[in-house]
C-alpha cells in the first residue's frame, strides 16, 4: 500500500557505474520495480528519508514478492530502517507511516493470533496515527487506518473488534472514502477499499466492491506498483463472476 508518483530518470553526465546513490536514483529503483536495490540505496544514503524509503521498498517487496521463507526477515529489516527514519526525523510523518507499514505487513505475514499476542494489533494502529498527527491529511495513512479499522472487525468480530481495540465497520468506511477524497487517481485507494469492504461487509456490499475495482482499473499504470495493483484488482474482479 504505497503511492508512488511516476518518476523519469535524469540523464546523467556520467556513466551509472561512477554514480553517487541519490535519493531520486533510489526513488526510480523502486518506481522500476528494483526494491531490494531501492532499499539498498536509500539505505545508503543514511538520511531519514532514505531510511524511510528503504522501509517502504521492502515492505512493499516484502509482502508481495518475496517467498514466504523471506517475508519475515525482510519485514523486521524495514521496520528497524523506519525506526531508524523516526530517530533522525521525529516530524516526519512519512517516517512514522513507515513503522506502521512496516508493523502492519509483519502483522499480516504472522497471523491475527500472534499479532494480537505480540502487540502489533494495537501497535501499528499508534504509529498509524502519529503520522496522521503530524499530516491528518497524508493520503497513505489514511488508508492504512481504513484497513486497519475493517482488518480487525474481520479477523476479531464486529463486537470484540469494537470492544477491545475500539475498531468499527463505520471508521473502516469513512476512513476508506476519506482516502478517495485525499488521493482520486490513486488504484492502490479503490482496491484496498474494495478488499476491506468485502472483508467487513459481506455478499451485500459485492456492487460497490465491483466498482471500486472497475474505477482503479481505469487509471493508468504509472510504475511497478500500480502493476502489482493492477493484477490484482484484475485478480479481486475475476472472483467476484466465479461460481
Amino acid at each position: 500500500m504505497r503511492f508512488v508518483a511516476a518518476f523519469v530518470a535524469a540523464t546523467l553526465a556520467v556513466p551509472a557505474v561512477h554514480a553517487e546513490p541519490s535519493i531520486d536514483a533510489a526513488r526510480a529503483a523502486f518506481d522500476e520495480g528494483r526494491y531490494l536495490e531501492a532499499a539498498d540505496m536509500g539505505e545508503s544514503l543514511d538520511t531519514s528519508e532514505g531510511y524511510a524509503l528503504a522501509a517502504d521498498a521492502l515492505s512493499v517487496h516484502g509482502h508481495y514478492i518475496a517467498a514466504d521463507a523471506d517475508k519475515q526477515p525482510l519485514l523486521q529489516r524495514a521496520r528497524s530502517l523506519a525506526d531508524k527514519a523516526v530517530a533522525l526525523d521525529e516530524t516526519s510523518a512519512e517516517a512514522r507511516f513507515q513503522v506502521a507499514h512496516a508493523m502492519g505487513r509483519y502483522a499480516q505475514s504472522i497471523g491475527p493470533t500472534k499479532a494480537l499476542r505480540q502487540g502489533f494489533v494495537g501497535g501499528s494502529r499508534e504509529a498509524i496515527e502519529a503520522a496522521l498527527e503530524i499530516d491528518p491529511d497524508m493520503a497513505e495513512a489514511r488508508l492504512s487506518l481504513a484497513s486497519w479499522h475493517a482488518d480487525v472487525v474481520d479477523g476479531f468480530g464486529r463486537m470484540l473488534g469494537r470492544m477491545t481495540y475500539g475498531a468499527t465497520v463505520q471508521a473502516a468506511i469513512d476512513n476508506y472514502e476519506r482516502t478517495l477524497e485525499l488521493a482520486p487517481d490513486e488504484k492502490v485507494a479503490y482496491v484496498e477499499f474494495a478488499r476491506g469492504l468485502a472483508a467487513i461487509g459481506g455478499r451485500k456490499e459485492r456492487a460497490r466492491v465491483r466498482e471500486l475495482l472497475n474505477q482503479a482499473l481505469k487509471l493508468p499504470v504509472r510504475n511497478d506498483f500500480d502493476r502489482i495493483i493492477h493484477e490484482r484488482a484484475t485478480a479481486h474482479l475475476e472472483s467476484l463472476d466465479a461460481p
